[in-house]
């Protein structure tokens, strides 16, 4: 998930349709690929990421004393002191591990930014496709085998779906009620209220209705909505911050 910068909620409500009698497989995998984040949004995240892990020191400075501590400890000893010897080139190691990770980023960020949605998204669905065949299914399949706690597809199915939410509160979904409550519009409030008293609430594992009114559903034409607050963040919101006192 991580490589593909996979909406975390959605990439397991997707994986518990794979292997289910009448689910088509490459359109799992598309959804997949269809849930990671695109491009400008990755290198949105990784430019923050960037700012946060910058090393402290100088790159040209650590460097030079890494070359020192590696060559002639008692050069660094006469700088910092005998007793600090060791301090400072765990320090030093952790700051040339910082610039690493600085380096590989940046260059991450530098592929983004010139990598259409399109392009990605083939990339995300060779990633998603080459783990599914070789890791997911054939894990899935010896369960089935050894017995992993289940006897049947459908028990595997709403174990997963009792063990992942297909909601979560995300900072949009909150802002986007705060604001319509602003104006004096709460039923983007009562929908949010309505979707955290049932997180677990998927239509296939319910008695046809069961659920539906309780998630706002079919009120005042809240469906697309309720779809919209399920699925991934919108690129819109990827830096929003809303916090407790908003």
């Amino acid at each position: 998930m991580e490589g593909t910068a996979a909406d975390f909620t959605m990439t397991f409500v997707e994986l518990s349709r794979l292997g289910r009698e009448g689910e088509n497989k490459e359109k799992i995998i598309k959804a997949l690929a269809s849930h990671c984040a695109p491009p400008s949004v990755v290198a949105a995240a990784l430019t923050k990421k960037l700012r946060i892990s910058r090393p402290t020191m100088p790159s040209g400075q650590t460097q030079q004393l890494w070359v020192l501590a590696q060559q002639d400890k008692s050069k660094i000893a006469e700088i910092f002191g005998a007793e600090n010897v060791d301090a400072v080139c765990r320090e030093l190691e952790g700051e040339m591990e910082k610039m690493r990770k600085v380096e590989s980023v940046a260059l991450a960020i530098e592929k983004n930014k010139g990598q259409g949605e399109g392009e990605k998204r083939k990339e995300d669905e060779e990633v998603w496709r080459g783990w599914v065949e070789k890791v997911y299914l054939p894990r899935v399949a010896k369960e089935k085998k050894e017995g992993g706690g289940w006897k049947d597809e459908k028990e595997r199915v709403q174990a997963m779906h009792k063990a992942n939410p297909s909601f979560v509160l995300r900072n949009w979904i909150a802002q986007d009620a705060i604001e319509a409550a602003e104006k004096q519009d709460y039923s983007r409030v009562r929908l949010v209220l309505d979707l955290l008293q049932d997180p677990y609430y998927y239509p296939e594992d319910r008695p046809k209705g069961e659920g539906e009114e309780g998630e706002g559903e079919g009120k005042g034409g809240m469906e697309e909505l309720t779809k919209r607050y399920r699925g991934m963040t919108p690129a819109w919101a990827a830096e929003l911050v809303c916090t407790c006192s908003s």
